[in-house]
């Protein structure tokens, strides 16, 4: 048995430890129905097995059927970005197939954090070697974007992309290093060049998909002889008819029945229920491709929400110790009052935004939002409140501000101007937000 030394000395090699604390799914009445309306079919959420051997099978009589093909296009849906660690909607473990059961999905993952999958690069280097034409795609993630398709050019995305924001009046999309995240209002705070707003790029239930994007997919479903489709359930029109309503065989790899399935005069040639990192393996190894590596979001030149989170308490603390210094605050008058603005190059010129007295600072939009929730251990929320406490502590209260703006107003025989409302939707502080920067 060891002496009481030894344990000491062992103890001292010890790390310190972490409990990561992640919010439970928990079961909530009234969801069930919510899930069964968006689940739509019930046989949608089971998951169909095959052995690894047809799903090879499969793959080398799809190989076969891409050689002969003159134009060959990818669908994909939210089961091709399973691997990659996000989650789908109608699969086993899905949202809805969740909702449905009264269970709260876990929604504390950060899929802006997520890499391709292996699925996604041998997409992309399909297009490279020119045996694919388009992947047109329903998924929000961004992943194909990272790896390397070009949104508008052979990624035509018709629910959006988390790394995209769209103007509501001219419609153009602006492709993001960072992630666009959706306000209560859904203006991001950035102005098209045309003068009108942006918006997230999201697409809910019952919104008009954007027209360009479901033209340019049309186009390419139209010349296509050959449809691969990867992960979707074919549930949601008007994306579940492209593969289908204007001919060409259909190479089908989902783990679940979809109408494709029941349609007895369908164009449905290749099917399997395998794994579509496996499937796709043996396709590219059929067709003497090769797959790169996926990037990093480093490669990718894009941030995630957790690495703006992270700056964004690294920032704070360089303004306390600034103001601790007594360095003078930055004043934009071309901004609602308090605001001051910082594009930082760090986070791929991401917009900070930093607000006195309130001490708040956000991302993407001046506006005093609640900060958003992330999955954080013990130590990182401790040190993040005591940033805050020391932010606030460095900074003057409200009643210091006021007086401040009294004496210098007094100097120049001014009037001290009457504060402006609060940002809000269809305020014309909201619109006067979006002035004094860049898209």
């Amino acid at each position: 048995m060891p002496s009481a030394a030894e344990l000491e000395a062992l103890r001292s090699k010890l790390k310190a430890t972490t409990t990561v604390v992640r919010p439970h799914p928990c079961v909530a009445s009234g969801v069930q129905q919510f899930g069964r309306d968006f689940l739509g079919d019930p046989e949608a959420s089971i998951e169909r097995h095959e052995t690894e051997e047809q799903t090879r099978n499969a793959a080398v009589a799809a190989a076969e059927l891409i050689r002969a093909a003159s134009c060959v296009v990818i669908h994909t849906g939210a089961g091709i970005a399973t691997a990659a660690g996000v989650g789908d909607f109608r699969g086993s473990n899905g949202v809805w197939t969740q909702l449905s059961k009264g269970i709260i999905p876990d929604d504390s993952f950060d899929i802006t954090a997520c890499v391709p999958a292996f699925a996604h690069m041998a997409a992309k280097a399909l297009v490279d070697a020119g045996m694919v034409a388009d992947v047109i795609s329903t998924n929000h993630d961004g992943l194909h974007m990272k790896s390397g398709l070009v949104v508008g050019e052979n990624l035509h995305e018709l629910h959006g992309n988390v790394y995209v924001e769209r103007c509501v009046r001219c419609f153009k999309d602006y492709a993001r290093s960072y992630p666009v995240l959706r306000t209560a209002d859904r203006y991001t705070g950035r102005d098209c060049n045309c003068g009108g707003i942006l918006w997230d790029s999201g697409v809910d239930f019952g919104q008009s998909l954007p027209q360009h994007q479901l033209h340019n997919a049309q186009t390419a479903a139209k010349k296509a002889d050959v449809h691969l489709v990867l992960g979707s359930s074919l549930q949601v029109a008007p994306s579940s008819l492209l593969p289908r309503q204007y001919g060409g065989k259909l190479i089908l790899v989902t783990k679940s029945d979809t109408p494709a399935d029941r349609s007895p005069a369908g164009n449905l040639s290749v099917r399997s229920y395998g794994d579509i990192d496996t499937f796709m393996r043996t396709l590219v190894d059929a067709l003497a491709i090769s797959v790169p590596r996926a990037p990093t979001l480093a490669e990718s030149r894009v941030v995630s929400i957790t690495m703006l989170v992270k700056r964004r308490w690294a920032l704070r603390a360089e303004r306390v110790a600034a103001l601790k210094a007594g360095e003078p605050r930055e004043v934009n008058r071309s901004l609602p009052q308090g605001w001051s603005h910082h594009i930082d190059a760090e986070s791929e010129g991401i917009d900070y935004w930093f607000h006195s007295p309130s001490n708040q600072i956000s991302f993407g939009r001046p506006c005093e939002e609640p900060e958003p929730t992330l999955p954080v251990s013990c130590s990182l929320e401790a040190r993040a409140q005591a940033a805050e406490r020391a932010y606030a502590a460095a900074a003057p209260t409200i009643s210091e501000t006021r007086a401040a703006l009294a004496l210098k107003f007094a100097h120049a025989k001014c009037v001290v101007p009457v504060p402006p409302p609060s940002m809000g939707s269809g305020t014309a502080a909201s619109k006067a937000a979006g002035k004094g920067k860049s898209a």
